[in-house]
């Protein structure tokens, strides 16, 4: 690949992405979500997404009049469920789905034990349970095709103890990252490629609601995160992710081109090295 190549020329470039592919987004219309869909749109492939503003979704779909953009609360399952086997219907099957969509569940500064309850079990249904209809949905258009379901998860999930107000969402991350690894073991399912991304402290909404309303640990470490330039640029973060989820391939700093196949199960750490690579003026032709 020539050094500052941009990623729809690699996504284009890659011999198993050759023809067009049929890809699924959740939450498509802000943050990475909307970056990776950009990615995709962009070469000209079926994309998909869904999310819960109207308007937004309107937005996505001005200029590319092929793209699929459904108003789904996927605390919903079935609705969930339903928005997949429709967008696989439309499309003609499904090669890749990109589970993006979730939710911090930060709590406010001030809780009560209602709200609380309430808080944690809008984590449960739209970080796991959703997760998991929306994988089911899709698994035998991604057994037909050979597909790829990558999951946007989270570095909290990994850690032994989580800044105060994060247990949940962490879990939440975690409890995914071993359901996929289980999925992937299933005979069945030897074909497809399943594996989880880390895309790191991202500048997304969720880092400014923690700032504006979360627990006071919490949201003074996201202030200095913000402060110190340490959030990365969902721009440039989505870049990767699409690069990552099309190729099956994880970036190389030695070689700087995506040639180091991800395995099965894995999670890939997006890398600081990656990210100035594709931070980099994009070279003229």
């Amino acid at each position: 690949m020539i050094e500052g190549e941009s990623s729809q020329e690699l996504l284009r470039s890659t011999p198993e992405n050759s023809e067009e592919s049929r890809t699924i987004i959740t939450g498509g219309t802000e943050g990475i979500g909307k970056a990776v869909a950009q990615q995709f749109i962009g070469r000209g492939d079926k994309v998909a997404i869904c999310a819960r503003d109207k308007r937004k979704l309107e937005e996505m779909k001005e200029g590319s009049p092929n793209l699929i953009a459904e108003v789904v609360d996927i605390s919903d399952r079935h609705a969930g469920r339903d928005f997949v086997y429709k967008a696989g219907n439309e499309m003609g099957g499904l090669d890749l789905l990109i589970l993006n969509a979730a939710t911090s569940g930060i709590p406010g500064r001030v809780e009560t034990e209602e709200e609380k309850n309430k808080r944690t079990d809008y984590i449960f249904l739209v970080n796991q349970v959703a997760q998991v209809a929306l994988t089911r949905a899709a698994l035998s258009m991604l057994r037909e095709s050979h597909g790829t379901v990558v999951f946007i998860t989270s570095g909290l999930a990994r850690l032994q103890t989580q800044p105060p107000g994060s247990e949940e969402y962490a879990r939440s991350k975690a409890r995914i990252e071993k359901y996929l690894s289980n999925l992937s073991t299933i005979p069945e399912n030897q074909g497809i490629k399943i594996f989880s991304i880390n895309p790191g402290p991202v500048d997304t909404r969720m880092h400014e609601e923690i700032i504006e309303r979360g627990p006071e640990i919490l949201a003074q470490l996201s202030t200095n995160a913000k402060a110190l330039g340490l959030l990365r640029d969902p721009e440039v973060i989505g870049k990767i992710v699409a690069k990552l989820a099309s190729t099956g391939m994880d970036y190389n700093p030695e070689t700087k081109e995506y040639d180091l196949p991800i395995e099965n199960a894995s999670v890939v750490d997006i890398s600081s090295e990656n990210i100035e690579f594709e931070s980099r003026p994009q070279a003229l032709p």
